[in-house]
């Protein structure tokens, strides 16, 4: 059960009442949000509308190489059922027209989460969800106008009906639809031997986005497979270390930095930063294998009450071994808030991972100007080295060392026994 104590709470409430006087003093001082806030000014909510602009077009995965399935498409068609007009031709201009619409939709499924959380959690709980949803993972979201919020919905509901087969293998492959990656949760599933979920997962999965395709005309929409491994977003090393919980995309935008020099210094530490990148990845997979290996010599029913943990390492592992994995996909972890917030040292470098702002630590001098649709004004800026930059993976690297320790607690707990090969040391 989570206890907190009444100085920790007030603790955390304090530091998230200044971080968002900060914000609100950076606005209204600069025109704009500050980091982790999205860095193009000017793309509020297009996420949403790069999707809608394409929902409609052939070129969807031929030309734009989307990775999304049509069930993207879809939704983000049936969201703007209501907007007052048809412009496909631009999504810029598409967002002008109808950017309020998004807003409000959005608002009602947020609070039906929030609520039905709150219903089924005790006090602490509650308070760490309230805490949750101002996050900076979440308000990115929100202002990127990311589906993940719809992700986040569907996983809520599978894992509450995890018992009943159909709903829990409708709602997760809805929730697929949505982010193509989550597939790899099946993963746990096959190591669970819950292999009834697995196919019925798939064969929604496949129905759902083959209705979808119809309705959309994409006929082509199995060729998102192989834009999966062709898929890149270039090397804009600035965009893969803004706002990350991977060191791999730290460090891959330092290596790039340092390979456009051609300096002795710069060459000798670039390739430096390539072993600690390799070293960092054998790392956090030799850990997982570990968590693996003690889960798959428990019982069905132990098994099951790890699964949850082993689902949670493995997004988190995800998540640092893509370089370019946005800050956002953090609103997944959300779905085990439980697991997140069990210890104080969990919470700790949760909030230091979550809190929405940030501070410079290096300003680089290059300047930029663009339009801020908040503001709908001129504003410049710099592509500064911040601090949250550097802290968010470090923070996100020792959480994702202290759920493994907790994982490995609960081991304990349920009396698994390990194979002494790995855990030679553990004599009790």
């Amino acid at each position: 059960m989570l206890r907190m104590k009444t100085n920790e709470i007030r603790i955390y409430t304090a530091f998230y009442i200044l971080a968002f006087c900060y914000i609100g003093y950076f606005f209204l001082s600069n025109s704009y949000l500050p980091a982790p806030f999205f860095y193009n000014r000017n793309d509020l909510f297009m996420d949403f509308f790069n999707v809608l602009r394409w929902s409609d077009d052939p070129g969807r995965y031929y030309v734009w190489g989307s990775i999304y399935p049509p069930f993207s498409f879809l939704l983000a068609k049936l969201l703007s059922v209501f907007m007052p007009v048809d412009v496909f031709s631009n999504a810029l201009v598409y967002r002008d027209y109808a950017w309020k619409v998004f807003v409000l939709t959005l608002i009602p499924l947020v609070s039906v989460i929030f609520l039905k959380d709150f219903i089924r959690l005790s006090k602490n709980y509650r308070y760490a969800l309230a805490i949750i949803f101002l996050s900076a993972p979440m308000l990115y979201a929100l202002e990127r106008g990311n589906l993940i919020i719809f992700c986040y919905f569907f996983l809520v509901i599978a894992f509450l009906n995890y018992r009943n087969n159909l709903l829990f293998s409708l709602f997760f492959a809805l929730a697929i639809s949505l982010k193509i990656y989550l597939i790899a949760l099946v993963f746990v599933l096959f190591l669970m031997k819950d292999f009834w979920k697995i196919f019925l997962s798939l064969f929604f999965f496949i129905v759902v986005n083959q209705i979808s395709a119809t309705i959309i005309d994409a006929p082509d929409w199995y060729s998102l497979l192989s834009n999966i491994f062709s898929f890149s977003s270039g090397d804009r090393y600035y965009e893969w270390a803004y706002f990350s919980y991977s060191f791999k995309g730290l460090l891959a935008a330092a290596h790039y930095k340092m390979g456009v020099s051609t300096s002795i210094v710069a060459t000798n530490f670039s390739q430096l930063l390539e072993i600690v990148n390799w070293t960092f990845q054998v790392l956090v997979l030799s850990i997982y294998a570990l968590a693996v290996a003690l889960f798959t010599y428990g019982s069905a029913n132990q098994r099951r009450e790890l699964a949850a943990y082993l689902s949670l390492l493995l997004l988190m592992l995800i998540m640092m071994i893509v370089s370019n994995a946005g800050g956002y996909v953090f609103v997944l972890l959300f779905v085990f808030i439980k697991l997140l917030v069990e210890t104080k040292a969990s919470r700790f470098l949760l909030f230091l991972a979550v809190l929405p702002t940030s501070f410079i630590l290096v300003d680089t001098g290059n300047i930029y100007d663009t339009v801020s649709v908040l503001s709908q004004s001129e504003v410049y800026f710099g592509r500064v080295l911040y601090i949250g930059m550097v802290l968010r993976p470090v923070a996100f690297f020792l959480l994702y060392l202290v759920i493994f320790i907790n994982f490995y607690n609960k081991v304990r707990e349920l009396s698994l026994k390990p194979d002494r090969r790995f855990l030679a040391f553990n004599q009790v």
